[in-house]
């Protein structure tokens, strides 16, 4: 069955009149509603670097109820909160009041919190009431940084992470079970516009480019050996002008071959202790209610380093790849003579 099947008119009366032409759609809805007991549901994702502490929920939560109030309450609101931490531990709170009143008893770290409101109202278009259902998920990152910097971790689990933070975290997830669409939007409005002032985790400019291009790093790197044995065999050409033959150049390729091989051991030293510094400084979403959240946080801040630095020394490790391979190759060329 469908609102289309709702038809007393038959298929239609002399001028093709039927009942979707005479009632509104929202009370098209309602009464497919009443008679099927389906819903319909409206959900998405918002995502972002975003810190939300206790203050942002409350907020949200007032906001909700507020535009709740602006329709005729049948039943409701109730409202039920799960939170989630870092140990697969989950608390289901029956109220608002029992959040705020117990949740200070939660002394670990907070991995998601997920708020469901449900209520009937009664659309001013038809007497007939309708059920809303508004999920609204917030998802912290903290229980994966936190993990990440107690665990000392393989370059390629790294560079894994690197491109997984890459990606905006999805820090809310909104579904809505609802009869009117037009309910279910202003509601989805509501959460998106208390999304967007929300303030951002702290972010380097500089660090946030590098770690966006960290394969294009990797990839300079792993080109910089053919560029150092290059600059090699160049340098020992110049520095033995006409005296070249095929036995020099052969000890002159293995010697430079030998240091390509020592430059790559370093490469990957470098490039693994990079993508550290480089991770490290990336915070996406996180949320923080407990102490323990805030103790977290606060580790991770003090922790933030220059990503200045981190340039410089990728700078200077591919500046003295070259100039190793010029300077053995001056060295041998002397030697050689």
């Amino acid at each position: 069955m469908s609102i289309s099947d709702l038809n007393p008119l038959g298929n239609g009366n002399s001028n093709g009149t039927t009942l979707a032409d005479l009632l509104p759609k929202t009370a098209l809805q309602a009464i497919y509603h009443d008679i099927t007991g389906k819903t319909e549901n409206l959900s998405k994702r918002l995502s972002g670097d975003k810190l939300i502490n206790l203050s942002n929920i409350d907020h949200l939560y007032a906001m909700i109820i507020e535009q709740i109030g602006q329709y005729d309450v049948m039943f409701g609101p109730t409202v039920t909160i799960v939170l989630k931490n870092i140990n697969d531990k989950s608390i289901t709170y029956s109220s608002w009041e029992r959040f705020k009143n117990l949740m200070i008893s939660n002394h670990d770290i907070t991995s998601e919190i997920a708020i469901k409101f449900e209520f009937v109202i009664q659309n001013p278009q038809t007497s007939i009431t309708q059920r809303c259902i508004i999920n609204v998920g917030l998802d912290s990152s903290l229980p994966i940084i936190h993990e990440q910097r107690a665990e000392s971790k393989p370059e390629s689990e790294h560079f894994g992470l690197i491109f997984f933070f890459r990606q905006k975290w999805p820090v809310v997830h909104i579904s809505i079970d609802f009869v009117d669409f037009l309910v279910a939007r202003v509601f989805m409005g509501i959460i998106e516009e208390w999304f967007n002032t929300l303030n951002n985790t702290p972010l380097q400019k500089l660090n946030s480019f590098m770690f966006r291009r960290m394969e294009l790093i990797r990839l300079i790197f792993s080109q910089f050996g053919r560029i150092g044995i290059a600059s090699f065999l160049l340098a020992f050409v110049i520095y033995k002008d006409n005296l070249i033959n095929l036995n020099n150049l052969t000890i002159s390729l293995t010697i430079g071959l030998i240091v390509w091989a020592i430059f790559n051991i370093l490469q990957s030293y470098v490039l693994n202790s990079v993508a550290k510094r480089l991770s490290s400084n990336v915070i996406p979403a996180v949320i923080l209610l407990s102490e323990k959240d805030n103790s977290c946080y606060r580790e991770i801040l003090n922790s933030i380093n220059s990503a200045k630095t981190t340039a410089y020394a990728i700078l200077a490790t591919l500046v003295f790849g070259i100039f190793v391979n010029v300077l053995s190759s001056y060295l041998y060329a002397y030697l050689s003579t």
